[in-house]
């Protein structure tokens, strides 16, 4: 296999460049993506440690603020920020000892070292295998689901010990989505509160208008700018580290905003898994009681396009061999059995059924392994190749796939917004009733 070649830079020049034989990333953020394109892009959340073995020895380097191109057997990394950490190598870890700034980092001179041996770690065999589209994990940098394997830990749902790790390596901004008097009741230190109900339109009764649905424009489309006013408006930025924390996972007040921000084009995002204060307090934090607020900022949304569907893209798609319909609600609503007080039950036809609740470990409410994920969803034909499309009742119970489907490289997802408090509260939409998943 060949050897890799990798170059680090800051945006002001290069700092390392090197031959290296091996490569890990070690941090508890990193994620990595690969889309077949003229060449592999890929995306690390800050903080990401990339251990490096070169023919002089072991090289550790701190990148933050990294994105990165894979071509023609170069990795190629720009980050606003690269800390050497550990090596040998006099001069040059002298100067990177310092915690360079973009200065400091410019000056480096560009260093080449030549080992013979090979690469060796099956990440880095994407630049010759052309994969569609897949994500690592935080440890071992393991590929997506196309080839058979998946990440061993998420990445977009976090435990409390890892959000303890987060907030003393950097400044995560923790945003706690539950109710006001929850959140000054105790909550995480240093977290702000942005309510839940604050992102998206009202819960209502069928019959009485649209219930839970993301802000629209009068035209129908998504408000984006609505979104910006209201994170900006919280002190928060599309740059900044966020974790969402409150309810488990599949509630409103809980990874619901998550799967917004997710849309909105948020890339430094993860959702603490389990019911966040109780994670906290079990994992040895304590809960604050200070009310916090950050100055306003400006949010610049990159939304995903196609995320967001309609009832017309629904209806379009529904005879559509590339796209798979995923209903989480339980198997009777999907039957037909519970109608929720809609007018009808059932299911979109050639929808399959993957409870939500079948994706949390049931005592805590904290999400299955990725390798119970993906089994789950190859039984139902739910492979990365296809546009996959969540709906429930009101595009709540959801979230938590749409977070899983984030981490395991599925790239083409839209989340059907109005879901079942639409299409079954309409005389002349097609339904299927029946069916045992």
């Amino acid at each position: 296999m060949k050897a890799l070649k990798i170059e680090l830079h800051t945006p002001l020049g290069p700092c390392f460049s090197a031959i290296v034989s091996s490569i890990q990333f070690q941090a508890d953020n990193v994620s990595l993506h690969v889309s077949r394109r003229n060449d592999s892009y890929l995306g690390w959340t800050p903080s990401t440690e990339i251990t490096l073995q070169t023919g002089e020895g072991r090289e550790v380097f701190l990148v933050e603020n990294a994105v990165s191109s894979l071509k023609a057997g170069c990795l190629t990394v720009l980050a606003e920020k690269i800390q050497r950490v550990r090596g040998a190598s006099g001069a040059h870890s002298a100067e990177l000892e310092q915690g360079p700034s973009l200065s400091v980092a410019a000056a480096i001179r560009t260093r080449r070292v030549w080992p013979s041996l090979g690469l060796f770690l099956g990440v880095l065999a994407l630049a010759a295998g052309g994969m569609g589209a897949t994500e690592a994990s935080r440890e071992k940098g393991e590929v997506g689901i196309l080839r058979g394997r998946q990440p061993s830990t998420w990445t977009s749902l976090i435990s409390a010990k890892q959000l303890m790790k987060i907030m003393r390596n950097g400044r995560p901004v923790v945003v706690d989505v539950r109710t006001g008097s929850q959140y000054a009741a105790g909550h995480l230190p240093g977290s702000i509160n942005l309510p839940a109900e604050h992102w998206r339109t009202p819960a209502v009764k069928p019959g009485e208008g649209r219930s839970q649905d993301v802000f629209r424009r009068l035209d129908g489309s998504p408000d984006v700018e609505k979104y910006e006013k209201m994170l900006g408006g919280a002190g928060l930025r599309r740059k900044d580290e966020i974790v969402i924390c409150g309810n488990h996972s599949g509630k409103a007040d809980g990874s619901v905003p998550a799967m917004i921000l997710h849309w909105l084009g948020h890339r430094r995002l993860a959702f603490l898994d389990g019911i966040g204060t109780d994670q906290w307090i079990g994992a040895g934090g304590n809960l604050a009681r200070d009310s916090l607020r950050r100055p306003v900022a400006i949010y610049a949304a990159r939304p995903i396009p196609d995320y967001i569907w309609n009832l017309e893209d629904v209806l379009a798609k529904l005879h559509s061999r590339n796209v798979v319909f995923v209903d989480t609600r339980t198997p009777d609503e999907f039957a037909g059995v519970d109608r929720m007080n809609n007018k009808r039950g059932g299911h979109i036809p050639g929808a399959v059924n993957l409870d939500h609740v079948q994706l949390l470990q049931p005592n805590e409410k904290i999400a299955i392994s990725p390798l119970d994920a993906v089994r789950l969803l190859k039984q139902r034909g739910v492979t990365p190749d296809k546009t996959v499309v969540l709906y429930c009742q009101t595009a709540t119970r959801v979230s938590l796939l749409a977070l899983m489907l984030r981490d395991l490289g599925y790239r083409k997802v839209g989340i059907y917004d109005a879901s079942w408090f639409e299409y079954g509260n309409l005389d002349w939409t097609p339904v299927t009733t029946g069916g045992d998943r």
